[in-house]
């Protein structure tokens, strides 16, 4: 669903500094939302106040929303709060392999994609292997 970026109403929230919105305004640029903004029912904003800060420094007309039925304010809070806190951010580790899978999937030509292959499959059994023995302990 979609909502003009104006009619989300904003209420006293946990997080009263957005921060710099700079990095995420240029992926909202460049690839749009990719996980919707989360609204009650009278269109007061619960989740998502950094996307909606940035939509309207886009000087975006409207942006898609979750519509969901807030019973108390402690739900809104409990929401809020779970939004923020559940999320991870990148390790190096894991940006470094971000940066080996995107420079793989650039090359072109027959052995490059081949060998590719190769090194997915590798590390999709080492992974298998670190998973079980993260489960076992």
């Amino acid at each position: 669903m979609k909502l003009r970026v104006s009619e989300i109403k904003l209420r006293s929230r946990i997080r009263m500094d957005p921060g710099d919105l700079s990095d995420l305004m240029q992926s909202m640029r460049k690839y749009g939302l990719i996980h919707p903004v989360l609204v009650d029912t009278e269109h007061r904003l619960v989740a998502g106040y950094r996307r909606l800060c940035a939509a309207r420094k886009l000087d975006w007309e409207n942006i898609d929303v979750r519509v969901v039925d807030i019973k108390s304010k402690k739900e809104r809070l409990m929401l809020e709060i779970e939004e923020n806190r559940s999320r991870r951010n990148f390790s190096p580790e894991d940006l470094d392999r971000a940066r080996r899978l995107l420079d793989r999937s650039e090359r072109a030509g027959f052995f490059s994609a081949l060998w590719s292959s190769i090194l997915d499959f590798f590390e999709r059994i080492i992974f298998f292997f670190r998973r079980g023995r993260i489960e076992e302990d």
